[in-house]
């Protein structure tokens, strides 16, 4: 502006001065016949140039200096804006953007389909003005607008779980991070708010629990990796087998064999595991004391989305007392409890093998029942 000023003010002394030399210097000598003084002829245009051009820069050029200041400035909030949304629009989130009042100034397009707001006048809406323009999300806008009041009355940086619940019934839970701003006299400025999905987390940690949960079962179980390698044991397998973790994790389970199953055991086991991913019976093994058990085994292999075989978990539990019970069932059924003996039923069923052996051998024999001093009547 100051040069534009100078240069507007040489150009209206040289006018001027120009003006006045032809006039003075030209007309008024022909017809005087004096040649004027140029010093003094110099000095009207001085004198006025130097009272135009403050009166010009007064009335024009510093009104149209402040509008240019002010377009600059304008021009350059508009910049920042831009950046802004730019940076906002690019961040995978949702980020909202409120004034002291609550009412909506700029979201980005993950918010705009989490509250479905793309054929919605939301700009400038409170959360109740939204609910009234969306009345399946009312119980979302009211659950926010209590989330944004604790934010202003914490005063600071406010970290909450809200849930969406969408018209199609599902639930979308949300972390918040609420930022109030203040004015200098305390007033609520504004409110800062971005929102992550963290539904799938959610999902993730329960199942995690559920697992934890159900891997401290009383059953002994083992993870190992494709090749075989220990990776992980509960605590009932420390119970049942005397290893603790720490001198099972890097092993195979072939430190529990007994010895008692040849190989040819084995490798119907791992024929049947390689075929149908799973494998189910019983086997004996060996604890760390020495102790031969017998155990009920099941095996199966997980596979990746590859079909490949990633891991395989095995989970087993000690049939010593169910043995033991089977034995005494035994015993009760086939013998008679005040002398040990084998009673009728275990005789019939010994007959009944003989017969079946007999007739599929064609062999014949003969049966004779002896009572001796009526002992049947006791046994």
């Amino acid at each position: 502006p100051a040069g534009v000023m100078i240069a507007v003010g040489l150009i209206i002394l040289v006018g001027e001065f120009s003006i006045m030399l032809l006039i003075e210097g030209v007309f008024n000598t022909i017809v005087t016949g004096k040649v004027p003084n140029i010093f003094w002829k110099f000095i009207d245009p001085l004198v006025l140039t130097a009272i135009v051009s403050p009166a010009l820069y007064i009335l024009i050029f510093r009104p149209m200096s402040d509008q240019q200041a002010e377009l600059e400035r304008q021009l350059d909030e508009l910049h920042r804006n831009e950046q802004l949304t730019a940076v906002i629009e690019a961040i995978p989130d949702a980020v909202f953007l409120k004034d002291g009042e609550g009412r909506w100034l700029v979201i980005n397009e993950p918010a705009r389909q989490m509250f479905q707001l793309h054929d919605l006048p939301w700009q400038g809406k409170t959360e109740m003005e939204l609910a009234d323009l969306h009345p399946s999300f009312r119980t979302v806008h009211e659950g926010c607008r209590a989330s944004d009041e604790k934010a202003w009355q914490a005063g600071q940086l406010l970290v909450d779980e809200e849930s969406l619940v969408g018209e199609d019934g599902r639930c979308t839970t949300l972390e918040t991070r609420k930022v109030p701003l203040f004015g200098k006299g305390g007033q609520r400025k504004g409110l800062a708010i971005i929102g992550r999905d963290i539904t799938e987390r959610k999902r993730t940690e329960q199942e995690l629990r559920i697992a934890a949960i159900a891997f401290e079962t009383q059953e002994g179980i083992l993870i190992t990796d494709r090749n075989e390698r220990i990776l992980r044991v509960n605590q009932a397998f420390t119970r049942l087998t005397g290893y603790s973790a720490e001198e099972a994790i890097g092993q195979t389970p072939a430190m529990l064999q007994s010895g008692r199953q040849d190989a040819a055991f084995y490798h119907s086991l791992w024929e049947t595991l390689t075929r149908d991913k799973y494998w189910q019976g019983e086997i004996w093994n060996r604890r760390k004391d020495g102790v031969v058990c017998p155990e009920w085994l099941t095996v199966t292999a997980v596979t990746g989305a590859d079909g490949q075989v990633t891991h395989y978990a095995a989970m087993f539990s000690d049939l010593t007392l169910r043995k033991a019970a089977d034995e005494k069932i035994y015993q009760l059924v086939f013998y008679d409890p005040l002398t040990n003996l084998p009673n009728r039923r275990l005789l019939m069923d010994r007959l009944q093998h003989a017969f079946s052996v007999g007739a599929r051998n064609g062999q014949h024999g003969a049966l004779l029942f002896l009572d001796l001093d009526h002992f049947k009547i006791l046994n």
